[in-house]
């Protein structure tokens, strides 16, 4: 079973991970895994550096790379990646089952404002544009075929909701 658990930056996703590891998946956040994802000029998918403060997201994007991401996926039965990219729906094809973590936008805000993201250096226009952006990008998840779980609750509750679903898919794979 390979699923993909995916959402705005400071939904919950990296922290659902260890709850969906005690439950036998083999977790990966992909955003710390450079061989996978990238920042890449919009243009012409040349890797560049994340400039610090507002990020012109039209001309940067971060994005998978096919083969390494192939490789992960195939390195075991049962693969949990956590994940927002610019390009995963070339790629929701690989997965059985994909998940939108949502959240409501004042605790976005609250997580963007006093998170380590890139979002806190943003200036406050930005930032306010970003959260109004919010529910729509959310939308955006759930119209692609991600199936919504609510992140204001506990994080055993979020992964066993996971893990509902996925029994009602066929389950773990042996």
């Amino acid at each position: 079973m390979k699923i993909l658990i995916t959402g705005r930056s400071g939904a919950g996703k990296t922290m659902l991970l260890p709850a969906l590891q005690e439950r036998g998946f083999t977790v990966y956040n992909t955003d710390d895994m450079p061989e996978i994802s990238r920042f890449e000029d919009m243009q012409s998918h040349e890797p560049v550096k994340l400039p610090k403060g507002y990020i012109d997201w039209k001309k940067i994007a971060f994005r998978w790379q096919a083969e390494p991401l192939r490789k992960l996926l195939d390195s075991t039965a049962n693969v949990a990646i956590a994940a927002v990219m610019a390009n995963q729906k070339d790629f929701y094809g690989w997965f059985n089952l994909r998940f939108v973590i949502t959240i409501d936008t004042d605790a976005l805000s609250r997580h963007w404002q006093h998170s380590s993201s890139h979002h806190k250096d943003m200036d406050p226009a930005n930032l306010e544009r970003a959260v109004a952006l919010h529910n729509e990008k959310e939308q955006h998840f759930i119209d692609d075929g991600c199936i919504p779980i609510s992140g204001d609750r506990p994080i055993a509750e979020m992964a066993n909701d996971i893990m509902r679903v996925v029994d009602e898919h066929g389950g773990m794979a042996a």
